[in-house]
């Protein structure tokens, strides 16, 4: 399959752009697909839609990657090659932004304001293994807290 995307689709900075056309909806030279209801790029191939990271990956290593593929800057229509990695669950939880409720703009960092002398908590999940690390006065404590466990786990 791979001999025939690159037959079809030339890749350039993230896009694929059609080098081929056997339908006349669709003209040579232009980008390939269009976006889905959840954000990603699509492209229909005899029959099939296919996520648009998936066949850049497919075009540049010559295989399919694994099932998951993470997008490095967490944009999703973001697809130069140098942007993707292939990702187990793990690592592609890590590389998830800070939750919109989150006050304190760190992650693995919350505040509670119902603890009046330790209001920071310091959890961080690794592997499958949770790291309550407790309470702490201040913000620079956890933060320095949060530090410490991620340099003794390297």
């Amino acid at each position: 399959m791979i001999s025939e995307i690159k037959e079809i689709f030339d890749y350039k900075e993230g896009k694929l752009f059609r080098k081929t056309s056997s339908n006349p909806r669709h003209k040579i030279g232009e980008e390939a697909g269009g976006l889905d209801k959840g954000g990603r790029w699509i492209i229909r191939y005899k029959g099939k839609a296919y996520k648009r990271y998936r066949l850049i990956w497919l075009w540049h290593y010559g295989r399919w990657p694994l099932p998951t593929v993470d997008h490095i800057n967490r944009c999703p229509t973001d697809d130069r090659i140098e942007n993707l990695r292939e990702a187990d669950q793990h690592l592609q939880q890590q590389n998830v932004g800070l939750r919109k409720d989150n006050k304190t703009k760190v992650k693995n960092i919350s505040f509670n304001n119902r603890c009046k002398n330790k209001p920071w908590h310091v959890q961080k999940r690794i592997n499958s293994v949770s790291y309550n690390l407790g309470y702490f006065d201040t913000k620079e404590n956890a933060y320095n807290a949060l530090k410490e466990l991620e340099e003794s786990l390297k």
